[in-house]
Parts: structure tokens; C-alpha cells; sequence
């Protein structure tokens, strides 16, 4: 393994991967540091201008410097040695990187003969990161009491992780969290920037560290995180949320908490919405529904949703179907309701079911802190708001808001979305609005609400998992 190695290509910073796949078979300078480029040979051969240039318009790891040398993959060295007035080594004994049969074309570096991955370095300019691929500090959560109580760093890959790296991912860092999930405040570390606006805009959520990595870094394919829906955070980003329960190795702080994939682009996020193209029906378009009565109050969110149905309608050759949720509780309710309106039947369920699982998902947390150090953990003013509404709801209470929300769940699906119009088919859409389009500010005081101004059954937005993961646009 080579040492850790950065070095500078046309005035970028770059890490020498310290993992050799291979040697060439000239005999160079054992000092020499060379950028170079990997290609087969047809692609040598072929359009090699092409080539380099499509590197050199999508890859951010590729310069022009590394194609002024090349290294082919196959060939004997009695083979031709320059094109043009480019130099060509040839690969001797070579290892593929895990996932792939054989090394991918691209911007690769020569330490002597050997050959090694160019990672390119960056500026966390938005404070997105706690730590890079070379951390200073393995053991570096989000906040002082938590890393005071579980001092030593996990010395496994988290399932989910491990699964994105089988399957080609290159995992570049690790982003920031909000304390316990909720916090607001940043008093152990200093909140990720955002880069709308003024730079100045507050990014809110659990995972805003990961969101902020991609509003901010176009070199930035994918970020994932970890997201209750409770919240809006992207900032002008896509994201989708995964289905299914996550993993036992990762924490989490309710039931409501999913896996969250954040993107820049749409399209890309398909890659990871399988289950959802392999059950749509191909022969009809999907039902576009929107409820009405849950609509924004806020006129530019409501101006943002029409003209993203309107968009949608055409996209999709169909028409919107305008429903009003409530009107159609009133008129079918589900018999466990007993008769009450939707936003009674409904109105403690969705918070109080969260709340209750926030709350006892730190009893562990508070109980070995105070075993250990004889005090309570520090926490921050939000969380600590969320502790003491939540620690007063019951096991029953509980029971009946979780079986309220079953109730809920079942009848939304029969009612709204599978009551098809007539000859209506396949999948069906529901737009909702989402977070709050008024903008708030790093310097603006931390408002503390036990019902925030989502949109929402009960004052608490409520995300429902139709088909594959729900989408935030």
C-alpha cells in the first residue's frame, strides 16, 4: 500500500489512491509521478480525440494533462509506443477494482511503474461534511455528549452502504446530521451552509448535512441520509425516499424514519425506483390526484404545484383529478371512526405516534450517560422541547395513534387512490405540498412549535407510502 500521497494537475489537488492495480511493463523512473490516462485499444485506436473530450465534459476528475500520456490495457510493449505525440505504456499485471471485470477507462496515476486510482479533491466550502475519505477523526459524530458516551467508531460498513459500494458507488464522505435528529440549534458544530439564495438560508432536518452536499456540489452524484418526512430540507434538489425498514445497524429515531436519497437530477434517481418500474403498467397512463382541501395556504407554493400538474398532465396524457379528502371521509368514513370528521378522528395520531418513539428511542442514551457521568446529556433546545412534549405519552395512547394511522393508511388507499374514475388504470399520483415556502434565515430565532404550518392531518404532515417511496420535488 503507498503511503498517503496528494500531488497538484493543472492547479487541482488530487489523492493518489493508495491501492496499486497494477504495473506497466516499461522500465520508468521508480520516483516518477505521471497523470495519465487508462484505455483500451480500440479506444486508442479509434476516436481517441472523442474519447478525451467526452472526459474531459463529464468526468470532474479528468483534465486535459491526463491525456497527454496514455496506458494501454492489453498489448506487449513491442507494440506502437506513441500516436500523435502522445507517449503509450502498456499494462503488465493488472487487478480489478471489486464490481467490475476490468479497470474502467479513465484518469488514472503512474507512481514508477506502478498504477493507481486519481481522486480529486475539494473544498467542503458548505461545511457539508464531518469527514472526507481521509478523515482527521474516524470518531467524529455530530455532537460532544454523544461522542463523550460511545467513544470508539463502528468498525463495520452499514449494510446499506456496503450494498450502494457492491454495486459501484464510490462513498466520498460522511455528512452531517442535526443533533439527536431534530436539533436546530448547532452548538457543537457549525450547520452546513446553503448555497441559494443569499448563502445565508437555514437548512432544516435530520439529515441537512447530506441535502446541503448536493444543493451545493455539482460533482456530487447522490447523497443519502436518513429522513422521518417531518420536514423539508433539499433546497432545490430532488430526493425520493426508499421503502421497506431499514437495516438494525443503522440508528434511527422512530418508526417513520426512512432511507432518503437526495439528487440533483430526476432522471437519476430512477436508478433506484426498480420496484416501482417493474409494477407500473405499461398499456395506461398513471392517475394524477390532488387533494384540494390540503392545499398550500402560501400562494407561491400553490403557483409551484399548478404548474407542476399542468406539466405532469401533459407528460402523461392525462387529467389531474381534483378530490376533496374530506368531503369523501364524510361521506364514506371508515366504521372504526366512529363517526368523527377526518381532522378529529386524525388530529393527535400522526404527531404523538412520533413523538412517542423519539422520545423512547434515547432511553438507553439518557440511561448510560447518567450511569456513567452522573448528569443528564447536553441537548439542544429543540430536541430537548421534543423530550419534554413527548416523554408524557403513554404506551396506550400509542397504541391507539398507531392503530389510528393503520386506519388511516387503509382507508386513504381504497378511497382515494384505488377508487379509480371510471376506466381508469394503472398507478396513481398524489401531489402534496411539502415543507414551508417561506424562507428563514441562520440569524432568524429558532421557533419551537409542537404543530408546525405543513400542511397536515392534525397540523403534522403526513407522508403516505403508496408504491415504491414517495417522491419530493
Amino acid at each position: 500500500m503507498l503511503p498517503i500521497t496528494t500531488c497538484f494537475v493543472a492547479g487541482l489537488q488530487y489523492l493518489i489512491h493508495p491501492l496499486k492495480l497494477g504495473t506497466i511493463q516499461e522500465t520508468i523512473n521508480p520516483d516518477a509521478l505521471i497523470p495519465i490516462t487508462l484505455l483500451s485499444t480500440e479506444e486508442i485506436f479509434g476516436d481517441l480525440e472523442g474519447i478525451l473530450q467526452l472526459f474531459d465534459s463529464i468526468d470532474d476528475v479528468f483534465v486535459p494533462d491526463f491525456g497527454s500520456i496514455l496506458v494501454e490495457k492489453s498489448g506487449d510493449n513491442s507494440s506502437q509506443v506513441h500516436i500523435d505525440t502522445r507517449q503509450i505504456y502498456h499494462m503488465d499485471q493488472i487487478k480489478a477494482l471489486d464490481g467490475f471485470s476490468e479497470l474502467p477507462s479513465g484518469p488514472y496515476f503512474l507512481y514508477g511503474p506502478n498504477l493507481y486510482q486519481a481522486w480529486r479533491l475539494y473544498d467542503d466550502e458548505f461545511g457539508a461534511f464531518t469527514s472526507g475519505v481521509i478523515p482527521d477523526d474516524l470518531n467524529q459524530p455530530d455532537d460532544r455528549a454523544w461522542k463523550s458516551l460511545y467513544e470508539n467508531p463502528s468498525s463495520s460498513t452499514a449494510k446499506y452502504a456496503q450494498s450502494l459500494i457492491d454495486q459501484g458507488a464510490v462513498i466520498i464522505g460522511k455528512t452531517k446530521t442535526s443533533h439527536l435528529g431534530t436539533g436546530a440549534e448547532w452548538v457543537d458544530q457549525q450547520a452546513p451552509w446553503s448555497a441559494r439564495g443569499d448563502g445565508y438560508e437555514r437548512m432544516k432536518g435530520g439529515s441537512v448535512g447530506a441535502a446541503a452536499a448536493s444543493v451545493g456540489y455539482p460533482w456530487i452524484d447522490y447523497s443519502i441520509g436518513i429522513d422521518d418526512g417531518r420536514v423539508m430540507s433539499e433546497g432545490g434538489v430532488y430526493s425520493m425516499r426508499q421503502p421497506g425498514n431499514l437495516s438494525t445497524d443503522i440508528a434511527t429515531a422512530s418508526k417513520f424514519d426512512k432511507t432518503r436519497i437526495f439528487s440533483r437530477s430526476l432522471k437519476g434517481l430512477l436508478d433506484f425506483a426498480e420496484n416501482a418500474k417493474a409494477g407500473a403498467s405499461g398499456a395506461s397512463s398513471p392517475r394524477i390526484i390532488v387533494p384540494e382541501d390540503m392545499s398550500s395556504p402560501q400562494k407561491s407554493q400553490k403557483t409551484a404545484i399548478a404548474t407542476f400538474v399542468s406539466i405532469l398532465q401533459d407528460l402523461l396524457d392525462t387529467k389531474a383529478e381534483y378530490i376533496n379528502v374530506g368531503k369523501t371521509w364524510e361521506d364514506s368514513p371508515p366504521s372504526e371512526a366512529s363517526n368523527e370528521g377526518m381532522q378529529i378522528y386524525m388530529e393527535k395520531a400522526p404527531f404523538r405516534s412520533w413523538c412517542y418513539d423519539y422520545y423512547h428511542s434515547f432511553d438507553t442514551f439518557r440511561d448510560e450517560h447518567k450511569k456513567k457521568f452522573d448528569n443528564k446529556p447536553f441537548v439542544e433546545a429543540t430536541p430537548q422541547f421534543f423530550w419534554n412534549e413527548c416523554k408524557s405519552v403513554t404506551e396506550e395512547e400509542n397504541r391507539q395513534d398507531t392503530e389510528r394511522l393503520d386506519v388511516y393508511r387503509k382507508w386513504f388507499l381504497e378511497n382515494i387512490v384505488n377508487n379509480s374514475t371510471p376506466n381508469a388504470k394503472g398507478d396513481a399520483v398524489v401531489i402534496l405540498p411539502c415543507g414551508n415556502a417561506q424562507v428563514e434565515h441562520r440569524n432568524d430565532p429558532v421557533a419551537h412549535r409542537l404543530y408546525n404550518t405543513d400542511t397536515g392531518i392534525g397540523g403534522f404532515p403526513v407522508i403516505i407510502s403508496i408504491h415504491s417511496g414517495s417522491l419530493r420535488v
